[in-house]
């Protein structure tokens, strides 16, 4: 389906209908409706956020995460404090707060920055402009399943970390459910490994919940175990998203990927990485120039409300790691598979930037 010539949101909630995608986040009646995804897999229930208050606090909350659910939720909040009444002054403002809930997530500073560079608040404008950058986030996603699925072979076992799936991105797979449907569409039997992802646990709450609505065979391990079973060749392939990718392939991305790209190197199975041009980060030199996103230790050492670790001890959450290029066997894009020299082929591919 081609979404290029949508303008309107009411043309873009019917597009979305139409696809049959799982929606992580819509816009109607001035609002901003997000599925909680700390409420899954137990309960499926879309919110409502009515002020860029609640927009950034739901991010912030980890209410709605992924690269691309982030970013069109910011882009909705945008819209709708345009639809409020803001000047360009409070849009900016607007902007900034919301940035300012994940730090490390360029793909959401990017659309950020794209929308702010218009200087207008004309509420269509910025209607059209939001509807644009959600149609070609949906159209990237398609693109990127396709040129995934030729990475995978009939009978493959696929890690994956974290959770970078259909609600993690626009609704149509985001990077790594993408890239499994379209495999399964190819005719391909396949099945993956899940880590729990600590301590969300995105993988055993979301990733599987994701996988099992489609009936892939997903099977959870704990963060800890995949260095083993990638050393028993119980797994041919990794596939993971990013939440930026610098030019010389430097990758941060959820807080363990390192772990598992180093035991992958180890044991010779391909670590592919998904990005589309939303994550890609053109100005920052290497990996570890990225700001790294703590996080409350509380989200360590409670669970559920309920404390699990010993009174008064405290904890380190960096949500994200960074993972050298030189770890990565190449990156899944809506441009194509890109492999090494990636600083070359990505200014290549992406050529008005």
């Amino acid at each position: 389906m081609d979404l290029s010539n949508l303008t309107t949101i009411k043309e873009l909630n019917q597009a979305m209908e139409q696809l049959g995608l799982l929606v992580p986040v819509y816009y109607e009646d001035d609002t901003v409706w997000l599925l909680d995804q700390l409420l899954l897999p137990f309960q499926e229930e879309y919110i409502p956020l009515r002020s860029t208050g609640q927009v950034a606090q739901a991010i912030l909350d980890m209410k709605t995460r992924g690269a691309g659910a982030i970013a069109a939720t910011a882009a909705y909040g945008l819209l709708q404090r345009v639809r409020q009444g803001a000047t360009m002054d409070e849009l900016r403002a607007a902007g900034a707060e919301i940035v300012a809930t994940r730090p490390t997530a360029s793909g959401m500073a990017w659309i950020v920055d794209q929308i702010l560079a218009l200087n207008t608040t004309n509420p269509d404008l910025m209607e059209a402009t939001v509807v644009r950058f959600i149609a070609a986030k949906i159209m990237a996603e398609m693109e990127i399943a396709r040129a995934g699925a030729t990475l995978i072979d009939d009978g493959d076992t696929i890690l994956t970390h974290c959770h970078a799936g259909a609600i993690a991105g626009i609704g149509y797979g985001g990077i790594t459910f993408g890239v499994f449907r379209q495999a399964v569409a190819d005719g391909k039997a396949i099945r993956v490994i899940a880590t729990e992802t600590r301590p969300y646990l995105q993988g055993a709450r979301i990733t599987s919940w994701e996988l099992k609505k489609v009936s892939i065979p997903v099977t959870l391990i704990t963060d800890n175990a995949a260095g083993h079973f990638l050393s028993c060749g119980a797994i041919q392939k990794v596939v993971v998203g990013a939440d930026r990718v610098l030019l010389n392939g430097d990758v941060a991305n959820k807080v363990g990927t390192y772990m598992i790209a180093l035991a992958a190197k180890a044991h010779k199975v391909p670590f592919y990485v998904g990005v589309s041009r939303a994550g890609l980060d053109f100005a920052t030199a290497k990996g570890t120039d990225i700001p790294i996103e703590m996080r409350d230790s509380r989200e360590v050492t409670d669970l559920g409300g309920k404390r699990i670790a010993t009174p008064g001890v405290e904890a380190l959450y960096p949500a994200f790691d960074i993972t050298p290029g030189n770890l990565v066997s190449a990156f899944i894009t809506e441009q194509g598979i890109i492999k090494p020299p990636f600083i070359d082929i990505f200014k290549g591919k992406y050529k008005t930037d």
